[in-house]
C-alpha cells in the first residue's frame, strides 16, 4: 500500500533534536524528483559502483580565484598503501600524475598550460611528444633527434623525402665509428649495400 503526503504551502522541516542523533531511512530505492543539496564537511557514498549521467564533474565549485592547491582524483588503496593520483597543480598550470600524492617530488607533468593542441611538451624521462591520429605518428612540430648509442628499429616501411647519413653507423650505432652508408643485417648476415667507402674503392677500380 502506497501513502502520499503533500504539503499545502511553505518548506516541510524534518530537525533531530540530540545533537548526535541521524536520520535513517532504510528502503530499496531512494528517488529524489528535483535537485538535491547537500551540506556539511564530509559526504560518504558507500556503494559498490556509481553511475551518473552528467559529462563533467566539477572540482572546487566554490571557489572565487583558483585554488592554490592541487585538485583532481586520487585513489585510496588501503591503509598504509601509496595513494596514486591525478592532479591538476595551480603553481605550475600543469597536469600531473603521481604513483604517491605523498611524495611531491614524485610528480610528473603531463601536459603544460595553454597546450590546446594536445602536444606533451613535459613528462618523465624518455617520454617522446607526439600528436597521435588514426594510430600514426604525424605533425611532431619538430625534429627527432635520436642521441643514444643503441640502434634505432624500424619493423615496417621506412618512406622519406631525404635521408642524410655520416653522423653514425648504421651497423653499429656508435657515432663516428668508422662508415657511412646503407648496410643490412638479415639473419645474422650483414653487410654493405652503399657506402662512402665503398664508393671510393670503386671508383678508383672502374675509374
Amino acid at each position: 500500500m502506497s501513502v502520499t503526503k503533500r504539503i499545502g504551502t511553505g518548506d516541510y522541516n524534518l530537525t533531530t533534536v540530540a545533537p548526535a542523533a541521524n536520520v535513517i531511512v532504510t528502503t530499496d530505492t531512494l528517488k529524489i524528483y528535483g535537485n538535491l543539496y547537500v551540506q556539511g564537511n564530509t559526504s560518504v557514498v558507500n556503494v559498490a559502483n556509481i553511475s551518473t549521467a552528467d559529462p563533467t564533474i566539477t572540482l572546487d565549485s566554490n571557489v572565487s580565484s583558483p585554488f592554490s592547491g592541487n585538485s583532481g582524483i586520487e585513489i585510496y588503496r588501503g591503509p598504509g598503501y601509496y595513494i596514486p593520483a591525478l592532479y591538476w597543480n595551480e603553481t605550475v598550470q600543469a597536469w600531473q600524475i603521481t604513483s604517491n600524492i605523498r611524495n611531491p617530488a614524485g610528480y610528473a607533468n603531463i601536459s603544460t598550460a595553454g597546450a590546446t593542441t594536445g602536444s606533451v611538451n613535459q613528462g618523465k624521462q624518455y617520454q617522446l611528444a607526439y600528436y597521435q591520429t588514426d594510430g600514426l605518428v604525424s605533425n611532431v612540430g619538430g625534429n627527432l633527434t635520436w642521441t643514444g648509442n643503441s640502434l634505432m628499429t624500424i619493423s615496417g616501411n621506412l618512406n622519406a623525402t631525404n635521408i642524410t647519413l655520416g653522423t653514425a653507423n648504421l651497423t653499429t650505432g656508435v657515432v663516428n665509428s668508422g662508415g657511412t652508408g646503407i648496410y643490412f643485417n638479415n639473419s645474422g648476415t650483414a653487410d654493405e649495400l652503399a657506402s662512402k667507402s665503398a664508393a671510393i674503392k670503386y671508383s678508383i677500380i672502374f675509374g
